[in-house]
This record gives C-alpha cells, structure tokens and sequence, in this order.
C-alpha cells in the first residue's frame, strides 16, 4: 500500500506560557512563529516535514542535522514549496497511576446505563479511529469490537500496542459491554478501529498522526479519538483535522494536562471537539488544561479501563484528558447510531447542547459547555433547561432568573414555581412562553430562602423537564454614618426584608485592630445608635446577619472625620 505520509510521530510538549505567534482556533503566521520560536522548539526534533505546491497530499519528511531555522528558509524561498515546518514530537495526555480499580465511576457520571438501552444495533456499526499508542488486539474485552486498522509508526498492519495507553482508550470508548466481566465502554455498539501513530515510549512525530487521521478516514471510520497532543502548531496536523472534517468526521481530541491555559493541538485546531477533564465530584480536575479551545467536558480523573502491560491482558487506573476524550468519543459513536443522517458538526451540537452545565453560566474556558450527559444526549424526546442563577441573590432587588430550553420548542410553555424556606409544597408563580431559540426569563423579588423550578410543560413530542436552582437570599443593607460632634458619631439604616430581628454588630479600629464597639438589633428592618470615638479620623464598618436563614453582610470601609 502507498504510504501517503513518511512516518514519525509527536510527543506533547508542556510549556507553562502560550507561544506568540497564534491565537484561539485562529489563523496562524507560520513562518514568523517558527522564526520566533527558532531558539527554543526547533531544537526538540530534528526533522522537517515539506509540503509541495504540486501535490495535494504527499508530504516529505527530511532528517536535518544542521540548522533547522535556516533549512526552513531556504525551502519556503522555493517557488515550489508550499510550506516547511518542524516534526514536532506529541505525546499521550496521560497522568498514569499503578493501582487498578473497576470502579468505573465516570459511567454513572454521564448516565451510560441509561443510554445504553437507547442505541440499536446495526449491521453496519459506527467506528471509532482509536489514533493512538495502538490496541491490544487480543484483550478479551476488546477483541469482538476491533476492526482493521494500520500501523504508521511501523508501516505495518498491525496496529498492536506496545504502550497501554491506547487499550485504555479503546476500553474507554468501546469495550465490550455486558459480558459478565472486565469493564464496559461508553459505546455500547461502536467498533474500534486501531491507528497506531505513537512508539512504545507513548510519544510519536506530526507526520505519524496526520497519516494516522487519514488512514482513519480513508478507511471508514465515523469518528477519530485523539488522546495526544502538544503545545507547537503544526499546519501538517491542521491539514489532516480539516480533512477528516470535510469528510464528515468527527475529530475529538485531549485540550491537554498543562493545568494552565497554555494553547495545545490539534486540540487548538478549528472543527475538533477539544475535551476538558473532569472529577468524580464535578470540578475540573487539577491538570486540565483550560482555555478557548474547549467545547466539552468529561470524567478524566481516576478512570478504570482496559490496558496492556509487558504482554499482559489486564485493567489499569489511569488519570488525564487522553481519559476524558474517549469519553466524548464512545458518546459521539453512540450519536452517530442512533441518527446515522448526522454529519461531524451535527453530532458534535448535539453533546454540548445537552451536556450538564456544571461551571459558569453558557459556554466556559474550564469545562466548555459542560460534562457530557449520555441519556439526555440520546434521548430524543428529551428538554434540557440551562439556568443563569447560582447561589447568593439580594433581598429587596429584582432578581433575574434566565435560561434556554434545548431544543427550541418555539411557544413551548415554561412555568415557574417557588418553595420558600419551610414551605413543603410547591406554589406556582407565572408562565412564559419561549421564543424561537428557545430562551425564556423570569423576573422575580425573592424574600426568604428559596428554592425556584423552573418546568416546561409535557406535549406529544415533549417529556416534562424540570430544573430546581436554589437561591439564598442576601440581606439588603441601607445605611448612613455621621460625625455628630467630637466625641460621638451617628449609624442610621434600614435592613431589608424586614421580617425578624436584624443582628448589627459595628466595628471600629481600635489601637491599630479591628474590635466590634457596639451590637444592636434592627427592629422592623430600621436600626440606629450612637457610637463614642475620639476626634479624628475614624474607621468603621459593619456587620449584618437578619437571622439565621441569612448570609452576613460585610460592609465597605467607612472613614468619617
């Protein structure tokens, strides 16, 4: 078979600030980010990957023992050139941990066994381009699921895994569910197609994986899982991604393990799911990478899957978002399934319009939409309600509580309930329709500690969904502070809600601390008192806490002369 690429692979390279040069998902000046970069990333590899003008796919792959800087030069001054980069080395997004667990937590998270039941089976079954470390092609939990696939990093085809990183991938996405043993994968019905693309040491060069993304392609596969990556752009790598999106598949790949916001690819690259990691507690798990280029989010930390070990069929526990990718992978398979009509950015809308937003309010650098919901993901009939409010509001103030029903249901009915602090029933408050995409908003003037529900209305083509938010009313605090004369100085106001008796204490910098100078208790929401201080400039400020059911206000510095 005609090798389309010469073959070395990548290894991920961790630098703690992003390269100048590029940003977000955006147009990249390659020529001055290597000429920038010359100093420091060309040094990493030894080789050069050339691109000529004349051929659409066929790159060449030179080994250069002098400088690469100005190699690159000479070549991009050929006419028939069209551009010359480094190989970078990537390498698998893996923080590996020895004890081995089968307690697959990350199942329950996204709601797989539910899900499970909505996929069908088919003759002709969704596969998933595992662009990895390869597969262990006999692993009894893996082998009825495996395909044909190839080996770039040896040019064989037999894509066997030398590492274990990539059987734990596979294992992840696709491993054989319900068999009375081993693990199960997301996927109940996706086949895994093994592409090996990085060597024993789990690391590989730029011109392995973009061959290894087309074989996947050329070869059938529906979706790709790219659980590598590195910090250095690579127009070679953008190139394979925007050739398997053009053909309608699915690339998903790790944003990285840096921790930090450092930019990282393919991930980075446009048209990839970029993947976040998540805990079993719904944080971002500590090495997450986080930045623009991430669309979703998915249990990374602490994952039991298959693995090969010196030889060995076995199951490891391992951590990182080369975890939480196949995740997104196995899903994105179950999606193909189940609407097989549905192209690459089809699939790719329907996870993170039903993910569970589990940050800040829409889209976020940290978890993207949110981590992935398997049932709500596959369940056709399913509404998804998204709310705004998190946490603290303030008494006395309106409060808006905003949101979007998924999908749009056009003048679909939403209505709103509340169930004050005490209360056991719910009492219904107003309705609102939601207009054509879907969004819907409240105004509300909460006074006790409140839980809102927000429901939409079941219909023939619409389950009942219901969202609860649960809001803890913050005092409002009026006040005023004046020096009467030189010994005294006057603290007047009002606390809303008025219900119950207001605890103020008022503190005032005494021989250089802090010290609380007077409590007293507001009544009917109206408080005042007189405080003795020396002539001078005085500091003060108070502390409001209405009741129990209530968050204590912390006042600004006040200075009065």
């Amino acid at each position: 078979m005609k090798q389309l690429f010469t073959a070395l692979l990548i290894v991920a390279l961790t630098i703690s600030n992003p390269l100048p040069g590029f940003s977000a998902k955006g147009k990249v000046n390659s020529r001055a980010l290597l000429r920038r970069t010359a100093s420091q990333e060309l040094l990493k590899t030894d080789r050069l990957i050339v691109k000529y003008k004349k051929s659409a796919r066929k790159i060449s792959v030179i080994n250069q023992s002098q400088s690469l800087s100005g190699e690159i030069e000479r070549l991009e001054n050929n006419p028939k050139v069209e551009y010359a980069e480094p190989d970078y080395k990537r390498e698998a997004f893996l923080q590996p941990n020895d004890e081995y667990y089968n307690l697959q937590w990350g199942l329950k998270k996204i709601q797989a066994p539910a899900a499970w039941d909505l996929e069908t089976a088919s003759t002709d079954p969704v596969i998933i381009g595992v662009v990895d470390t390869g597969v262990d092609l006999v692993h009894p939990d893996l082998v009825d699921k495996i395909v044909p696939g190839f080996d770039v990093a040896n040019n064989d085809s037999v894509p066997q895994d030398d590492n274990g990183h990539g059987t734990h991938v596979a294992g992840v996405a696709a491993a054989s569910v319900n068999n009375a043993y081993g693990v199960a994968g997301v996927s109940r019905e996706a086949k895994i197609m093994p592409i090996k693309v990085l060597d024993a040491e789990g690391s590989g060069y730029d011109s392995w994986v973009a061959e290894g993304i087309r074989q996947a392609v050329d070869r059938g596969a529906d979706i790709i899982n790219l659980s590598l990556g590195g910090e250095s752009y690579s127009q070679t790598l953008q190139q394979a991604t925007d050739y398997a999106y053009s053909h309608n598949v699915l690339v998903v790949a790790a944003a990285g393990n840096s921790g930090d916001s450092a930019m990282m690819y393919p991930a980075g690259n446009p048209n990839v799911l970029a993947v976040g990691a998540t805990t079993a507690n719904d944080t971002l798990a500590d090495f997450s990478t986080h930045n623009s280029s991430v669309d979703v989010s998915a249990p990374g930390e602490e994952i039991a899957s298959t693995y090969w070990s010196s030889g060995s069929h076995a199951y490891a526990y391992m951590s990182g978002t080369s975890m939480a990718t196949p995740f997104v992978s196995g899903l994105a398979a179950s999606v193909k399934n189940k609407w097989p009509e549905f192209g690459a950015s089809d699939i790719s809308s329907r996870i993170t319009d039903y993910s569970d937003d589990i940050g800040p309010y829409g889209r976020d650098n940290y978890f993207g939409a949110g981590r992935i919901n398997a049932y709500s993901t596959l369940n056709a009939s399913s509404a998804k309600v998204d709310l705004n409010v998190k946490g603290i509001v303030q008494a006395g103030r309106k409060t808006v509580l905003k949101g979007r029903m998924k999908p749009a249901q056009g003048g679909q009915p939403v209505k709103l309930y509340q169930k004050p602090s005490g209360n056991k029933q719910w009492s219904f408050m107003k309705e609102s329709a939601t207009d054509a995409s879907g969004g819907f908003i409240f105004g509300v003037h909460p006074k006790r500690n409140t839980v809102y529900k927000i429901r939409i209305e079941a219909n023939d083509t619409l389950s009942e969904v219901s969202k609860e938010v649960r809001v803890k009313v913050k005092p409002l605090v009026k006040y005023h502070i004046k020096r009467i004369d030189g010994r005294r100085i006057k603290v007047w106001g009002q606390v809303r809600p008025r219900k119950g008796t207001g605890h103020i204490a008022i503190k005032m910098v005494v021989r250089g601390k802090w010290r609380v100078v007077k409590r007293l208790r507001a009544k009917a929401g109206n408080f005042g008192t007189y405080i003795n201080a020396k002539p001078g400039l005085s500091r003060l400020r108070l502390i409001v806490s209405p009741n129990k059911n209530f968050t204590a206000v912390v006042s600004r510095i006040n200075r009065v002369k």
